[in-house]
């Protein structure tokens, strides 16, 4: 029996055969992907193109059947559906999980989606449009909006509570969670917080406390849901982006992402008390680290960094990352499905340019100046992209050139031929405040080979052409 290759189109395609496997899986925000990889294996086996690749189509022309800046991911409680969330075309698309070839329904939507959920029993999607001040609700078996619900401005994500038939909302720029009933969609109760940058929530397996990120802050706040009041804000650090929780040797544990530190901290915790919770171990995650998932025992953590392209694999029992995996550009959100029956079909595999894995550099400074400089280099089809965060203060009105060298000279003295400028940024920020700021340069063969050399230094020099930052101390 022969099989065709009915496409090609600047990709490889990859017919998988139906078989149930263990997935983490990644919506990619820049290549506008779902990265398939099974978690058996680590091995990346497939990404699914959802729209235009961001960085040759971002434009108002992309419409109908596209999606862009893809963010959000979820499955229904039966794994028959897949639901992507797109916060550029303001758009959800629904997908067949026997069938990945097109979208069963696309839905436009609110301003800006930031995620949408299903509801426990599966009949409906919750899509929380932050540039408005409602949540859109889907039947899922028709694919259209049946209600809005009106609720406070900038609503964020869910965490649904089965048992009580709740749904508590948090919001980007309003200070507080707000609980509704999910099936009568009568409000039910708030709690304030201390700040309103507040964009991700969990439950923990007890459901005795809901665990709420505040970004702004650097925190997270601890809520009773019986008394609906915060128990406890943990300060977790610079950047925090998702939390949930897992298990360590037999015993619930809080995780956290935390992007400013490149980490995934773990706390312990006596559920439903104001005890404060604990840290009990801090895993170095390299690349700016955003979506978090767990296995299925809850003993395995996933991570997706956001300026790697890179999916981590953590054993929570060992404190440390035991496999990682090359994703789609950009990842945000991260799920793990177990059993999911991937019947035939095709699906486009990237070639990426020269196989070139994600780089790291930490720049040191050479003066008083209380910051850290991290870059995070990452080749991608036609670019190489340059990621810098900026943790902490520099100096007033201060710009900074940053270069690429291999020479050895006195960096203050390389010359242009030596050296290639690969941005320019400036930060007036206010102590604690992670800046970033991204650049990127067209793909060619020496620029890929001074990345790839061990001897490569990166550094920066100010205006007047002094050394300010660089990842190596030592001079030749």
């Amino acid at each position: 029996m022969h099989f065709k290759m009915s496409l090609i189109f600047l990709s490889f395609f990859l017919t998988i055969n139906s078989k149930a496997m263990d997935l983490v899986m990644t919506a990619d925000e820049v290549s506008n992907t779902v990265s398939f990889v099974e978690a058996s294996t680590f091995k990346t086996i497939a990404y699914l193109p959802i729209g235009p690749n961001r960085r040759f189509a971002l434009n108002s022309s992309v419409k109908s059947q596209l999606q862009n800046n893809v963010h959000g991911l979820a499955f229904s409680p039966d794994k028959k559906l897949m639901v992507v969330t797109s916060n550029i075309s303001n758009s959800v698309a629904i997908y067949d999980t026997d069938n990945f070839a097109k979208p069963k329904y696309y839905i436009n939507v609110g301003l800006s989606p930031h995620v949408s959920s299903f509801t426990p029993d599966g009949k409906e999607i919750w899509v929380a449009t932050r540039g408005t001040s409602e949540v859109e609700i889907i039947d899922s078996k028709k694919g259209i909006v049946t209600r809005k619900l009106k609720t406070q401005a900038c609503p964020s994500f869910f965490a649904f509570q089965e048992k009580k038939s709740l749904v508590y909302i948090t919001y980007t720029c309003t200070s507080k969670v707000e609980v509704y009933n999910y099936k009568t969609k009568k409000l039910k109760g708030s709690v304030d917080l201390n700040g309103t940058f507040s964009p991700l929530i969990s439950l923990s397996p007890d459901q005795k406390e809901l665990w709420v990120i505040r970004k702004d802050s650097g925190e997270v706040a601890r809520i009773s849901t019986e008394k609906l009041s915060v128990l406890d804000y943990i300060k977790v650090g610079l950047y925090p982006q998702h939390v949930l929780f897992g298990m360590r040797n037999g015993k619930t544990i809080g995780l956290v992402t935390v992007g400013g530190e490149n980490v995934l901290k773990t706390y312990s915790f006596d559920s439903g008390t104001s005890i404060p919770a604990l840290l009990t171990s801090s895993i170095e995650v390299p690349g700016l680290p955003h979506g978090l998932a767990v296995s299925a025992n809850k003993e395995t953590a996933f991570v997706a960094t956001e300026h790697g392209d890179m999916v981590y694999s953590l054993s929570l029992n060992e404190s440390k990352v035991t496999a990682s995996a090359r994703v789609g550009s950009s990842p945000q959100s991260l799920v793990f499905v177990s059993g999911l029956d991937l019947k035939d079909y095709k699906t486009y595999l990237r070639r990426f340019a020269e196989q070139l894995n994600p780089k790291f550099f930490t720049l040191k400074s050479k003066s008083l100046v209380d910051n850290t400089i991290s870059i995070s280099i990452r080749p991608v089809p036609s670019e190489i992209n340059f990621y810098f965060q900026v943790y902490g203060k520099l100096p007033k009105e201060e710009v900074f050139k940053f270069y690429l060298t291999t020479s050895r000279k006195n960096l203050e003295k390389v010359e242009d031929g030596d050296r290639k400028l690969i941005g320019i940024i400036g930060c007036n920020n206010k102590d604690g405040f992670i800046c970033l700021s991204t650049t990127s340069l067209p793909y060619e063969d020496n620029l890929a080979s001074m990345v790839n050399d061990p001897s490569l230094r990166i550094y920066a020099l100010n205006k007047e052409g002094h050394l300010l930052f660089q990842n190596e101390i030592k001079e030749k």
